[in-house]
């Protein structure tokens, strides 16, 4: 357990179990590449993946994360975090504190896209949908096929009209496999 940089805590909070970790050890054993810090990360998100997160949940991941040995997993688990689901307001402010107390590159970019992201409403769509900076954002974390079509209506650039088609096209065959 611990050559595999996992602590007590680890398996107390749930994020493994004693399953997860005797597979982790037969394939750390059976390949010369192996990184650690990859099965911790997997771990991770197969544990958000099958957990509500509350902010009780969330402090304790954060105790556990702070004590990781790989900072660089860390960080980009946080921001993995911002952008897994729609946060209540202190859970969202939390995951921010946390990726600007780490020396992400571009992190002030991270976080102003993911609270424009947090904070959108239509008005500030419709807002933003000609500018350039903020299109990308806007347009490839957006999944409300209403608005989509909104944006696509009143934007001036052919570039983001194209960019939104295709990912109009891409929700609704989405859409059309679920039913």
């Amino acid at each position: 357990m611990i050559r595999l940089g996992y602590s007590k805590e680890w398996l107390d909070l749930g994020i493994v179990d004693e399953d997860d970790i005797q597979f982790q050890i037969k394939l750390q054993q059976d390949l010369q590449d192996f990184n650690e810090e990859h099965m911790r990360y997997k771990s991770l998100i197969k544990f958000v993946n099958k957990t509500v997160i509350t902010k009780q949940i969330l402090d304790n991941l954060i105790k556990v994360l702070d004590k990781d040995p790989d900072k660089s997993m860390v960080k980009g688990f946080y921001t993995y975090l911002l952008n897994y689901q729609d946060w209540s307001d202190e859970i969202f402010s939390i995951l921010c504190q946390k990726v600007n107390s780490t020396d992400i590159a571009n992190r002030a970019k991270i976080i102003r896209e993911f609270k424009l992201l947090h904070d959108l409403s239509e008005p500030t769509v419709l807002e933003f949908i000609d500018n350039d900076k903020y299109h990308r954002i806007l347009v490839e974390c957006l999944s409300n096929i209403t608005l989509l079509e909104k944006i696509l209506e009143k934007s001036k650039s052919k570039k983001i009209k194209n960019v939104i088609t295709q990912k109009l096209i891409y929700l609704k065959r989405k859409m059309s496999l679920i039913k």
